[in-house]
Formats: structure tokens, C-alpha cells, sequence
């Protein structure tokens, strides 16, 4: 099995790629219950309830995009209108690079991984804003954006037609648990069938296979039927 150090956000997280069963069942989940939640998609993924209950909801998101970039790629396929030719498109969006550390400098800012407003501020001082003047008020406001951990879940992509840059927003739940899997539910079955029926492979070797190992294989398998058919 591979294991992973998964070190964000100061957490220290052992992870390893999801399974083809791993995957199935997710694919399932999403049939059968129109809300699946973040937690439900990391408890899938191995992850115990215990670690799940300290993560902030950006850290479940981010977690999750590792855990489908070491199982499958890092690019997901999107579909979108370009805002320049106004003409329908898809293009791959990156998901790699979605944390930028954290560069703390001063003693009283406190990183709470999540998104930095003015309503949460004072979640990320352990000072009292409010015996500050505006000034100051705002010159630490500054400082803490700053310094603490940023997700970036905007994305670029480029139009195919015209190429000009795009901007894509990848933070939705059911964006990111949709993609946990590049097959439907039928594709995925039929890859069952064709590689039980063509490369011998019994339903449990398909099921502990990594998602991008069954891809490969069955890449393979249809170069090879092809080569036998000319």
C-alpha cells in the first residue's frame, strides 16, 4: 500500500490513494444520496472521524483534492463558457497548489485555516480589536491577510477557441465530490466486464486496483484488441 505524509495546515496526516472499490462506492453514494457530504467522501477515503472533527471545511476540500490527485491526476476535465467568445468550451483545470503556507511574523495572529473576514476577524488575533483605532484596526487586518494560509480554489483556464484566460471557482462540495471519479457509474461497470471478460482479472483484483493503474490497464487492453482485430 502507498502511504503518504500529508504535513498542511500543521497537521500531520497519513493518507494513502483511494481504491477501486473505494471509488465505486463513492460513485454509489452519489446515486443514491443527493447529499453527500464532505465528511462523508473523507470517511470513504480512510480518514478517521477523530481527524475529520478538526478540519476546517477548506481543509476537508483541499484533503479531498489531494486524495483525488494521488489516486487519479491532477487535472479535472471542465465544462464552461468563455467569457471572451462567449463560446461553450471544456479544458482541463489544475488542482495541484491549492494551500499557499502561511508566513506568520507576528506573535498575535493565530492561523485558523479558513477565509479571513471581518466578521471572523477576531478568531485570528488574541488581542481585543476592539480597543484598537481604526488605523490600526485595519493595518493588522492587512497584516493578517497576509500571513495566514490562503486556499485558492479559483483556478485559470484558457478557452481552446480564442485562448484568452478564464477563471473557474473549484470550492463547491458537490464539484469536488463529483470528481472524485472520472466514470459513471455504468462506465466503471462495463471496465468490470471488460477486464473480467478480456484480461481475466476477477472482480476483487479490479477492486484493489489504484484508480490510474485500472486506466492504464485498460488502455492497454484496448491497444491490444485493436492490434488483434487489424
Amino acid at each position: 500500500m502507498i502511504v503518504l505524509d500529508y504535513k498542511e495546515c500543521g497537521k500531520d496526516i497519513k493518507i494513502s490513494p483511494y481504491n477501486t472499490q473505494q471509488e465505486k462506492e463513492m460513485l454509489l453514494c452519489l446515486t443514491m444520496y443527493e447529499n453527500q457530504s464532505l465528511d462523508d467522501a473523507l470517511i470513504l477515503c480512510n480518514v478517521e472521524n477523530n481527524i475529520i472533527e478538526t478540519l476546517t471545511t477548506n481543509e476537508k476540500k483541499a484533503l479531498l483534492y489531494r486524495f483525488r490527485e494521488i489516486s487519479i491526476g491532477d487535472e479535472i476535465n471542465t465544462k464552461f463558457e468563455c467569457i471572451h467568445c462567449k463560446k461553450a468550451n471544456e479544458a482541463p483545470v489544475n488542482i495541484s497548489n491549492i494551500i499557499e503556507p502561511a508566513n506568520i511574523k507576528n506573535e498575535h495572529i493565530i492561523d485558523c485555516f479558513k477565509e479571513l473576514t471581518h466578521d471572523n476577524f477576531q478568531d485570528f488575533v488574541d488581542i481585543n480589536l476592539e480597543e484598537l483605532d481604526v488605523d490600526e484596526y485595519e493595518d493588522l487586518y492587512e497584516e493578517t491577510y497576509n500571513s495566514i494560509t490562503k486556499f485558492n480554489f479559483r483556478k485559470e483556464i484558457r478557452c481552446n477557441l480564442c485562448g484568452e484566460s478564464n477563471y473557474t471557482d473549484i470550492s463547491a462540495p458537490k464539484f469536488i465530490i463529483d470528481n472524485m471519479s472520472e466514470d459513471s457509474v455504468m462506465s466503471l461497470y462495463q471496465t468490470y466486464n471488460d477486464l473480467n471478460y478480456y484480461g481475466n482479472y476477477t472482480k476483487q483484483d479490479i477492486d484493489t486496483l489504484l484508480p490510474f493503474e485500472r486506466f492504464i490497464l485498460i488502455s492497454l487492453l484496448n491497444k491490444s484488441k485493436e492490434e488483434i482485430n487489424r
